[in-house]
């Protein structure tokens, strides 16, 4: 607290003046008085000015006042001293003394307040030991543009579009007449959902509210921050932006897909092939239903085997499937097979997978005795040409030599035997030509067979049976 002196001179000439002041002056006045008897201020101040308070105090009363006393300023309605001052010198009659306080009102709430200044000393007359006067202290010009509220669902399934919305206020006490705008970001991924505009500003006290359609596909799955910001630079940065958590949460997916394919890349028809398949559930929903599974031959679109896996498969699982392919009858050439299943899911595009296998044409060995040239009837004792025509009718050259036999079986023994040097190529043919002398064949009907050696895929044109009639000449 500060304390003050304050000396008084008094001349001869004071002195009388006190004198005849003592004499003439109303008896009934208090002999002890001080008093507080104006408080000199503004009326209004802006929060956060520096004003003066001035006080005068007087000694109202008939005696002079030696004593020390303290005179204290106080903001009644916050219950707050704005400062204090200690008297420490004497105070004749009459005398006043003005005492100055600043008053910071940079803490003190907007609004009318009532100040008390009052001092401390003991007299006769309480009744004017304090005195009050009001101050209204105002807001200061503040602009404030606030992001108030971010609305949204807490969590989303993935690749939906929500309304974002967001209220914008002004809450200063400065109407704002510029452009505002608005930006919606993610800040989990980095991006901006969209940006709007408030044109011609807010007046005080208005406000609006923005509607942000976000559409979540290609958006992380899990929690993310959105941040609704205003570019206005205002006096109060604190409410410029407000977040808001949400969560992307997966979409239930079913998806049976056929991962891979294994096959030979060839094989020769007649061959029984195997095809395995490997089948997995990529969806994030178990599947409990029966899943079908067939093959098929592209080419003719003809299903070759089915099979299915019964109860399904759990979210991850995966399973392998075989299917035989018998290849007999099958074309040669390529062949583009198709694994599919038949289950309706959310993704088809794995839904089936090809592979091509190349059916080559099976290797045929086929030499055949294609024609018998000889007479039906002939005399003993005759030299017989007989004609005998082989066709390699395989797809196969044969470079092998070929025995043929002329045989005749109603006597049980061989007639003859000749060799086709060299084999025959594919579609060739060439006529042997044998030579029976019947001078000791019995006479009668002779069976005749022609057969070759060679080891060929048809036996049923490896021989062929004839008859000829021996007369007696």
């Amino acid at each position: 607290m500060e304390k003050f002196t304050f000396i008084l001179f008094a001349t001869l000439a004071i002195a009388s003046c006190d004198l005849l002041y003592n004499q003439d002056s109303d008896s009934s006045a208090p002999l002890n008085d001080i008093s507080i008897s104006a408080i000199e201020t503004t009326s209004f101040a802006k929060q956060g000015e520096i004003i003066t308070v001035g006080i005068t105090v007087t000694n109202s009363g008939t005696s002079t006042i030696d004593e020390e006393f303290e005179i204290l300023l106080n903001n009644q309605s916050e219950g707050v001293t704005i400062g204090s001052k200690f008297l420490d010198t004497g105070l004749a009659p009459k005398d006043s003394v003005r005492v100055s306080y600043s008053w910071n009102t940079g803490n003190v709430a907007p609004g009318t307040k009532t100040l008390v200044a009052k001092h401390t000393f003991e007299d006769d007359n309480p009744a004017n030991d304090s005195l009050q006067s009001t101050v209204t202290v105002n807001e200061p010009d503040i602009t404030d543009i606030a992001v108030t509220d971010v609305r949204l669902p807490d969590t989303i399934e993935e690749g939906k579009v929500v309304d974002v919305e967001v209220d914008v206020k002004n809450i200063g006490n400065q109407d704002v007449n510029e452009t505002i705008t608005i930006t919606l970001d993610d800040l989990a991924d980095g991006k901006t959902i969209g940006t709007q505009k408030i044109d011609g500003g807010l007046a005080i006290g208005d406000f609006t509210t923005f509607t942000y359609s976000w559409d979540t596909q290609g958006y992380s799955i899990g929690d993310h921050q959105l941040s609704a910001s205003h570019d206005f630079a205002d006096e109060n940065t604190d409410n410029d932006t407000r977040k808001a958590s949400v969560t992307i949460n997966e979409a239930p997916i079913t998806d049976i897909a056929v991962i891979s394919l294994e096959a030979p890349s060839e094989a020769t028809q007649g061959d029984n092939v195997q095809v395995k398949a490997k089948i997995e559930n990529l969806g994030n929903q178990d599947v409990g239903d029966a899943i079908k599974i067939t093959l098929v031959d592209q080419n003719d679109g003809t299903t070759i085997d089915s099979k299915s896996i019964s109860g399904g498969l759990a979210t991850g699982a995966a399973t392998s499937v075989t299917f035989n392919w018998n290849t007999d009858g099958a074309s040669t050439g390529k062949h583009k097979l198709e694994v599919r299943h038949v289950l309706s899911d959310d993704i088809s595009k794995n839904d089936s997978k090809s592979i091509e296998i190349v059916i080559i044409e099976a290797i045929y060995l086929d030499i055949a005795i294609t024609t018998i040239k000889a007479p039906d009837n002939v005399e003993t004792d005759q030299k017989v040409t007989i004609e005998v025509t082989l066709q390699n009718l395989g797809n196969r050259d044969v470079n092998e030599n070929i025995m043929v036999t002329l045989a005749n079986q109603t006597e049980n023994k061989n007639i003859s035997v000749e060799t086709l040097k060299g084999g025959l190529k594919i579609g060739s043919s060439k006529t042997l030509k044998f030579e029976w002398n019947t001078k000791r064949a019995r006479e009668g009907n002779h069976t005749l067979t022609v057969s070759h050696n060679f080891a060929d895929h048809n036996l049923t044109n490896n021989s062929r049976t004839f008859e000829i009639e021996v007369e007696d000449d």
